[in-house]
């Protein structure tokens, strides 16, 4: 069993998804990526790497926005939201619905920013990741 699951600026499944950006085609794709401004620019104006990228991306937003999750769809690990205050696409509330969804602790975590927040705490984020891990790998070594 998973010590813990870690999500971030994503709604609960139970909620569905409404975004349909796999929908989209290719330049539809590439403009949302701007609009989450959470992509190097470099890589957005670059055409024939984007071409290797698009089928990667897309299977991504196929993957979220198609799943359906289970009635009574839940882990029994613990499980840390986080997500961004000012996030336009996912709002905090349908981030602290992930709670509905595992039998173990739950913690919400919110930090100033859009979706892409991680970019902006990335120490502060990886010290909560790394605390939550060593405090539910217990004593011992970490090695098993």
């Amino acid at each position: 069993m998973p010590l813990a699951l870690f999500v971030s600026g994503r709604r609960a499944p139970s909620l569905g998804t409404d975004r349909g950006v796999c929908l989209l085609d290719d330049d539809g794709i590439i403009a949302e990526l701007h609009d989450l401004a959470g992509t190097d620019t470099r890589i957005l104006d670059e055409p024939d790497l984007l071409q290797l990228l698009l089928p990667s991306l897309r299977a991504d937003y196929v993957a979220s926005e198609t799943y359906v999750a289970g009635p009574g769809a839940v882990t029994s690990c613990d499980v840390i939201a986080l997500a961004g205050d000012r996030d336009p696409h996912v709002e905090v509330s349908e981030v602290a619905d992930w709670r509905d969804h595992t039998t173990g602790t739950f913690e919400l975590r919110v930090f100033p920013g859009a979706h892409f927040f991680i970019n902006d705490h990335e120490p502060e984020i990886a010290a909560a990741l790394a605390d939550t891990l060593l405090a539910a790998a217990g004593p011992g070594p970490l090695i098993r």
